[in-house]
């Protein structure tokens, strides 16, 4: 009796392997575990959504990277904010009305950026002082006298911030009696 052998041809044995490997594919995995750095990743390919809330802290950016146009209005309170790297600016002007009116004489410091005015051509007693910066939230004092005399200057005076304009305030001069008229005076921002 003839024995039958079952031997495979060639092209069926090239089938099976060739169905073998499309059943399993290739993988490649990352070493060890939790170890995707930015090496493994596409530029712009981590949404929002990829990262778990609380997922980022202060030690994952860089110094200088978020802006205030990246954080919340009212996202931060005074807890969130180191007092130490709040800088105090005080800028000072100095106008001198014997130079000419409303005319600045001084700034501290130089490279404030103040300029003086007469907001109304030949209006006595008023004179507006910008700043190179907004001084809506800054603290403001004015006072008559110039720096160079000796002796008070009589009179009275008072400020108010412009309105319309966040970097300038409006100072208004009067003599003894009250009535408006130009007189040199310092004024002071604390901001």
């Amino acid at each position: 009796m003839r024995k039958l052998r079952l031997r495979p041809s060639p092209a069926v044995a090239i089938a099976t392997v060739a169905l073998f490997a499309s059943l399993t594919g290739a993988a490649v995995g990352l070493p060890g575990k939790n170890t995707v750095d930015s090496g493994d990743l596409k530029k712009n390919s981590v949404q929002t959504s990829d990262i778990k809330d609380q997922g980022v802290g202060s030690a994952d950016i860089k110094n200088g990277e978020v802006t205030s146009g990246d954080v919340a209005d009212n996202g931060l309170t005074g807890a969130d904010v180191d007092e130490s790297t709040l800088s105090l600016g005080t800028f000072s002007a100095q106008i001198d009305d014997q130079v000419a009116k409303c005319s600045l004489a001084r700034q501290v410091p130089a490279s404030a950026g103040i300029t003086s005015s007469d907001p109304n051509g030949a209006t006595a007693g008023q004179c507006d002082v910008t700043f190179g910066r907004n001084v809506t939230a800054c603290v403001y004092q004015v006072s008559l006298g110039r720096p160079t005399t000796v002796g008070a200057v009589n009179g009275e005076i008072a400020v108010e911030p412009k309105s319309g304009d966040a970097n300038t305030l409006r100072v208004y001069s009067f003599n003894s009696t009250g009535a408006v008229a130009d007189r040199p005076f310092g004024i002071t921002a604390y901001c």
